[in-house]
Parts: structure tokens; sequence; C-alpha cells
């Protein structure tokens, strides 16, 4: 999701901080995350450990039973913020596009400290990191909610071990993500002077892209033949899900979890080739701008086929969590209708992302 740009040497002075309403917003939130964050790591650690002890007196039972209620609550709490960090994310760093000169959109921004000196040198580091921690977080998150469902209706709690560890996964994630963050917002920004801003027609170059690899894929197969793979991979896809959760209906165990989540994993370098070389440019009008940035203010319609093709493949990826992580006697039948429903909302999401993708790149 790039388009080629080249740094100027001259450097002008810094700025402690830009201070904006996206800025102090995504401070805020910054700050609610870290204090929900190390709540739920050392409170899910606490009752993990206790929970080692091979016997409890009624009280100390009851007490590790609120605290994990209290978890519960917190991890609640963390899961929501997570959710609203991750599109402000985009929102502050779009902000941020006027403050540079030549600067016309967001992957500019996460430019800005490239090949400069001081701290200012870590912030491209810093927004890919937050752009991989960002998602990374919302699915283990997704992974702790979906358990815990499954766990409030049984009578011995068979899931809580297994609950606790992913809390305790999710807690860390979720502290890495908002301390680099806050590191993003509190660093001294440089202002970079682009010598070719990075929207202009100037974006053909491939070397200074970092989804150059996507441009090697997309020039192996060819425009054409780039396209039929990709509609045939995730037709091909979507027929697989439909097909195995039907079989999960009919029949309580069935093969082939491991191979839908691979079809998913395998699906997705080819679909982000296909919406960076081929779907950004026709849907911008712009034949060689490779940009999936330019998307949100310009095709927000587009940017919800990429949101409904993520969600495919979280769904994908949750309910394998399901079926593995759920798989006590007692909780089987209980995590059943969830795995159904989130195989369906794989196959609706694929589906409406591949309707809305031919509908904005051939005929809109």
């Amino acid at each position: 999701m790039t388009c080629s740009h080249e740094l100027g040497t001259s450097v002008g002075k810094p700025l402690l901080m830009i201070l904006n309403a996206y800025a102090i917003l995504s401070g805020f939130v910054v700050l609610l995350r870290g204090i929900a964050a190390v709540l739920v790591i050392g409170l899910a650690y606490h009752v993990l450990r206790n929970r080692r002890r091979a016997e409890f007196s009624p009280s100390e039972r009851t007490e590790s039973e609120n605290r994990f209620y209290l978890l519960s609550l917190l991890s609640t709490w963390l899961l929501g913020l997570s959710l609203i960090s991750w599109p402000l994310l985009y929102l502050l760093l779009q902000s941020y596009v006027p403050h540079w000169p030549g600067v016309m959109c967001i992957y500019g921004v996460t430019q800005i400290g490239a090949g400069s000196r001081g701290a200012s040198r870590f912030l491209p580091d810093l927004i890919a990191a937050l752009q991989c921690l960002k998602p990374a977080t919302v699915f283990v998150s997704g992974v702790w909610w979906l358990l815990y469902r499954i766990q409030r209706s049984t009578q011995t709690g068979p899931l809580v071990g297994r609950i606790l560890r992913v809390q305790l996964g999710f807690g860390v994630l979720a502290l890495t993500d908002a301390v680099i963050e806050g590191v993003y917002l509190v660093i001294p920004k440089k202002e970079e002077f682009l010598s070719t801003g990075c929207c202009t027609s100037g974006v053909s170059d491939l070397s200074g892209r970092s989804t150059a690899w996507l441009a090697t894929l997309s020039d192996g197969l060819g425009p054409t033949w780039l396209s039929v793979v990709f509609y045939l991979v995730n037709l091909g896809l979507v027929l697989g899900l439909w097909y195995f959760r039907g079989c999960c209906r009919r029949r309580e165990n069935t093969p082939g979890m491991s191979l839908v989540l691979l079809g998913a994993v395998l699906a997705a370098p080819v679909t982000a080739a296909y919406l960076i070389e081929i779907a950004a440019p026709a849907v911008l009008r712009l034949p060689y701008h490779h940009c999936l940035y330019d998307l949100i203010p310009r095709a927000p319609d587009m940017v919800f086929a990429i949101v409904l093709f993520v969600m495919g493949t979280c769904c994908v990826g949750w309910a394998s969590a399901v079926r593995w992580l759920a798989d006590f006697p007692e909780t089987k039948n209980r995590a059943r209708p969830e795995q159904d429903w989130l195989l369906s909302a794989c196959v609706s999401c694929y589906v409406g992302a591949i309707v809305m993708t031919f509908l904005e790149v051939y005929l809109v």
C-alpha cells in the first residue's frame, strides 16, 4: 500500500509533538490502553498462578472466581479500546499530512524521518510495527472473547486455563502496541521536504516501495493473469468454506479445518497484490499509482471491501481457534454453533468483498 518517494536533505526545526485533536485523542486512548493492559497482565498472571495450587478453601475459590470476572471486564474494556485505536491510527496519520510540504497522503507521513539522524529515524519502523500489532491484538482479543462466550455456558469451567493464557498474551500485545504508539506520538518529528511528492505521477519506480515483492508477483503473473488468479483463488476459498460449513453441520468431527485455514492464508498475498497493483490504480483512475492509503479519503466503498477481506480472514482464524481450543467434551457441543456462525460470516465477508471489488474496478 505504498507509492514511491524521495526524501530531500533539507531538514527544518524539530517539532516536539504535533498537537491536534487526533493526537490528543490518540494520546488519551494510549494512556487508557496502557493502564488496562497492565491490569489485565497482572491479574491474569495472578489468577493463573493461583490456579496451579492443588487445593482451594471456599473463600479462596470465591475470591479467584471474582478476580476472573473482574479480569473479563477489564479485557472487554481493553478490547473496545483496541478496536477504537486501529482506525484512529489512520485518522491521526491523515491529520499529519498538511504538516510537511510535498506530502500528499498517509504513506508520505509514514516515511517522515527515514534517512534522518536522531530519534526521528525510528518513526517509519514504529509505524510499521503499529500496523502489524493492531490487527494481531484485535485477532487475539477476538479469540479470548469467543472462548469466554463458550466458557460462560459451562458448569466446570474447563476453558479457564486457556482463557487466562490468551488474556495474558492479549495484554502483552496491547501493552506493546500502546507503548510503541506513545513513543511515536512523543518522538520529536523533523520537517522532511520531499523532492518528489508521494502521490505524484512518478510512482512506477518499484525500488522504493515497501511492497515491491507484491509488484514482483504482479509482474511475474501479468495484470490479466493476476486478476484471473485473484478471482479464482477467492471464489475457490468461498466454495471451500461453504462446503466445509455444510459438512460440519452434518457431522460432528469433520476434518479439513487446517486446509481451510491454509487456503485463507495463501489467498491473503494474492489478494494484497491484486488490490495494490490492479484495484487501487483502477479505482483512483491513476494507472501508475499503487497506494491503498489514498482510497481512504477518495474511495470509501473500496476501503469497506478491504475491511471485508480482512474480516473474512480473521473469521477463518477465529473458527480454527474455537475448534482447536474448545475441544473438551463439555465444550464441543457449545463450540459448534460458534464455529458455524463464524464460517457463515467468512462466506458472507468474502462474497461481499469480491462483489464490491469487481463493481468498483470494472463497473463504477
